[in-house]
C-alpha cells in the first residue's frame, strides 16, 4: 500500500497518468517502488512481475539512490531522501525475519494511469539492515529543503547521466539479487 492507499491491478489512477517515465521510491514502514512507462508492453510488465530482479543502493554526495534491474530491462534509478519526510521515519533493524524488509513493486502504464501489476519482494535481512542503518544515519541531520535536495540531485545526474554510471558507486555488499 503506497502511502496507505489500497491499489487494485487493472484500475486507473489519475496521479500516475503522466505519459512520462515515472520511477519513485517511497517508505512507510515497508518500501514501495513505482515503475511506470507510457504504453508499457506486456513483456515489460512480465519482466517486472516475474523476471530476475536486482536492487542496489549507493550514497552519492550524501544522496541515496536505489538502482534496480528487472529481467532484460535496463538498469534504472530512483533517488530517495529520508530527511524530507515531515517526521523522521523509523527504519528498524530486522532480527527475526529471513525475508528482510518488504519491497512492493507497482508496475504502471503512465499513458492511462493503469496499475498493470504488483510484485512483493523480501529484501533479505543483511541488505535491509544496511539500508535501514544508512537511512537512520542520514536522518541525524535534517537541515534540508526540497529545493536544495532537487538542485543537488540534478547536479548528481549531470555527473552520472545514466543509471549504469551510478553502479560504479555501489559497494558490493549493498546489492541484492533474486534470480529465477
Amino acid at each position: 500500500m503506497e502511502g496507505g492507499t489500497l491499489f487494485c491491478v487493472g484500475q486507473n489512477y489519475d496521479h500516475w497518468k503522466t505519459n512520462q517515465v515515472h520511477i519513485q521510491m517511497n517508505y512507510s514502514g515497508s518500501w514501495d517502488l513505482v515503475v511506470g512507462f507510457p504504453n508499457i508492453t506486456k513483456q515489460e510488465v512480465k519482466e517486472f512481475q516475474t523476471g530476475d530482479f536486482s536492487i542496489a543502493y549507493a550514497i552519492i554526495d550524501d544522496v541515496l539512490f536505489f538502482l534496480f534491474k528487472a529481467g532484460d530491462i535496463e538498469w534504472a534509478d530512483a533517488p530517495f531522501e529520508p530527511r524530507l519526510y515531515e517526521s523522521p521515519m523509523d527504519y528498524p533493524e530486522i532480527v527475526d525475519s529471513s525475508t528482510g524488509a518488504a519491497l512492493t513493486l507497482y508496475i504502471v502504464d503512465t499513458s492511462s494511469g493503469k496499475l498493470m501489476g504488483l510484485r512483493t519482494i523480501g529484501l533479505g535481512n543483511e541488505f535491509s539492515n544496511r539500508l535501514h542503518a544508512s537511512c537512520r544515519e542520514m536522518n541525524k541531520v535534517r537541515l534540508l529543503t526540497k529545493e536544495q535536495y532537487s538542485k543537488h540531485v540534478q547536479e548528481i545526474y549531470r555527473r552520472y547521466p545514466r543509471s549504469e554510471d551510478m553502479l560504479k558507486c555501489v559497494k558490493p555488499e549493498n546489492i541484492f539479487i533474486i534470480a529465477g
